[in-house]
């Protein structure tokens, strides 16, 4: 008996000051004050370097602690008694008062007591049970909040494996999406790829034509260089000559395109000397005159002959000089160079890049025959507008549709609201078409965005747009079930819907005749032009 007391009073002492449970794993700090270890650091997380004991606030400079084994042992021992089946049966406890068996409960004080306790003034008037009675009592009281404990986790685990697949779901989606984004760049990216290169070789390829009639230019001009060079060597060798008579001998002798067209006086008049002096040698030996007449006769023959070619080569010559004269130029590369390779390039490139891109704003109509009464579609049926002579019911939203219907594939347009203050755009089934348009929501077979009174949007939810767009994209992904619309103007997203398209559906639009000037203004498709 005393055993069973001495291990209940222990286990008081066997209880941590934070947790109040027995310890697990304890240690002991250098105050000897024990505690749970991952209480005691749990305690020291928020204390920075310096800490404190729970119990003492005694500081410690650092987080040290050493593990108290006796007590660790004292804790499974105690675990070990409490978990004995024979200490759990009736009577297998005792009053630690009167030393008696615990047979009854108190069901004021909720406390298990004695024979000799019940008849005790502290328990006076208090209702008492059996042990096993109490038990089967308490059984039944919990059988309903463990039924119901029970439903809560089931609830529980039923969201968590719905969270758990919608986060599944965002990671499939989120990496197909990416896998999307870098197809779509990848297209745009290989095409400018394409672009640049094309561009480049037809830049070489000009830059060779260009080059084949420089180079043909160059050749000629250093052929005519290398002329001129021997020219100017031969003018300058006669220029150096020493002795005067055979320099002007070599004058006469030279090519006229040497000495320009017309000669100079001084030239002319040196030429009449030289004649003079000639005539003079031939009076003082007339003997030697006539011993050498027929030598001069056939030497001024041959200098006839020579002067007549010299002339020949002379014109020739200066035909060609004055030709090449003519002919002298540089030759210069096409501006067409300049111009198509450095310019407006990128807006160039994006002109042509419109032809690539898909979706693109396709090219619908407004039906006329699905158009209400009250409504005039424009000849070219790219237009629809509130016919004022023909209003009649004020606030009522006028339908009409486009005149072609999708049941597959992914399509984008675009429809120019401009100012009007009261429109809707969207989609329809075929079968909500056929019918009164009343509830223009989802489940009636409508998704679509409206504005009313100039600034309230509303789509499934109420929209706050800090922004007014005058263009409306929407986008269809018929078999991917997505319904968005952007604003236009900078293609920023305003609302999204997702169902399971089942249907085929048309492109519906609304005007809301009123007294609103603003309405007058006709509603429009957006056309790209490429």
């Amino acid at each position: 008996m005393a055993a069973d007391k001495q291990v209940l009073i222990s286990t008081e002492d066997l209880t941590c000051s934070i947790c109040l449970s027995l310890f697990v794993e304890p240690v002991q700090l250098e105050c000897e004050h024990n505690f749970c270890k991952s209480c005691i650091q749990t305690y020291w997380e928020n204390q920075g370097q310096v800490v404190s004991c729970p119990e003492c606030r005694a500081v410690s400079q650092q987080k040290s602690y050493k593990k108290a084994r006796v007590l660790a042992n004292l804790c499974e021992k105690a675990r070990q008694l409490e978990l004995e089946p024979g200490l759990q049966q009736e009577g297998g406890s005792r009053c630690l008062e009167h030393d008696e068996k615990l047979k009854l409960i108190c069901q004021d004080d909720q406390a298990l007591i004695c024979v000799i306790c019940r008849d005790s003034p502290a328990h006076s008037g208090h209702s008492f049970l059996p042990v096993a009675d109490a038990v089967r009592k308490y059984k039944v009281q919990l059988q309903s909040p463990l039924h119901s404990f029970e439903e809560r986790k089931n609830r529980k685990i039923k969201l968590k494996h719905q969270q758990e697949e919608k986060i599944s779901e965002l990671d499939e989606l989120t990496q197909s999406l990416e896998q999307h984004i870098s197809e779509q760049f990848a297209k745009i990216q290989q095409y400018l790829e394409d672009k640049k290169a094309c561009l480049i070789r037809e830049l070489q390829m000009q830059r060779e034509d260009a080059f084949k009639l420089m180079d043909l230019n160059l050749a000629e001009i250093n052929k005519e260089l290398k002329s001129l060079e021997e020219d100017v060597s031969k003018l300058q060798a006669v220029i150096h000559q020493e002795d005067n008579i055979t320099f002007l001998k070599e004058m006469k002798r030279l090519p006229e395109r040497y000495l320009g067209s017309e000669k100079s006086e001084s030239e002319e008049e040196t030429n009449d000397d030289v004649d003079e002096d000639d005539n003079k040698n031939e009076g003082d030996s007339d003997d030697d005159k006539n011993d050498d007449a027929s030598d001069d006769d056939h030497d001024d023959d041959e200098t006839n002959d020579d002067t007549d070619d010299d002339e020949n080569e002379r014109s020739d010559e200066a035909s060609d000089h004055e030709s090449d004269e003519n002919d002298e130029d540089v030759v210069e590369f096409s501006d067409l160079i300049l111009g198509k390779f450095r310019g407006p390039l990128q807006y160039a490139i994006w002109k042509e890049m419109k032809g690539i891109l898909s979706p693109v704003p396709a090219p619908l109509l407004f039906d006329p025959d699905a158009a209400h009464s009250q409504l005039t579609v424009s000849d070219d049926q790219t237009s629809v507008e509130l016919d004022n002579m023909k209003v009649v019911n004020e606030s009522e939203y006028l339908y009409v549709l486009g005149s072609e219907g999708f049941t597959f594939g992914i399509h984008y347009w675009e429809v120019a609201v401009a100012d009007i203050s009261d429109w809707l755009i969207g989609v329809a089934t075929e079968s909500a078409t056929e019918e009164e348009m009343v509830d223009v929501f989802p489940e009636h077979g409508y998704w679509t965005l409206l504005l009313r009174d100039g600034d309230e949007y509303y789509a499934d939810e109420t929209l706050k747009l800090d922004v007014k767009p005058r263009i409306i994209g929407i986008y269809l992904d018929y078999e991917g079930g997505q319904l968005s619309f952007y604003n236009a103007d900078d293609m920023s997203h305003l609302f999204t819907y997702t169902d399971t398209f089942t249907e085929k559906l048309f492109p519906c639009f609304a005007l809301v005749c009123n007294d609103d000037v603003e309405n007058n203004e006709p509603l429009r498709f957006n056309h790209l032009l490429i």
